[in-house]
């Protein structure tokens, strides 16, 4: 929730910086499911340590995924209960290709 918060003001205060909050972010849940120790805070530095210098990837994996799951919400938003889960394990696995690197 906070992260959610935190990169809501940040699309709120220009674009930009959500985009990079977003990068630099986006595997701070992955990290508290795969070391359950760390705060959120803990997991969100972790989180940008691992995200730094893959953000063209990064891009390209968000575009993907958010066409996806638009695809998913024009069959009446039934395709999302497939395509919410693929985006779920799309990220898990891109954070252990990420973290492994």
């Amino acid at each position: 929730i906070v992260i959610g918060t935190l990169i809501g003001i940040g699309y709120f205060l220009l674009i930009i910086p959500g985009l990079i909050l977003t990068f630099m972010w986006m595997f701070a849940p992955c990290i508290q499911g795969d070391r359950p120790d760390l705060g959120f805070v803990e997991a969100m530095k972790v989180s940008s340590r691992t995200t730094k210098g893959k953000w063209l990837k990064l891009l390209v994996l968000i575009i993907a995924l958010a066409l996806l799951n638009l695809l998913g919400a024009l069959l009446l938003g039934l395709g999302l209960l497939v395509t919410i889960p693929v985006t779920h394990v799309a990220l898990y696995t891109a954070y252990a290709q990420c973290k492994n690197s």
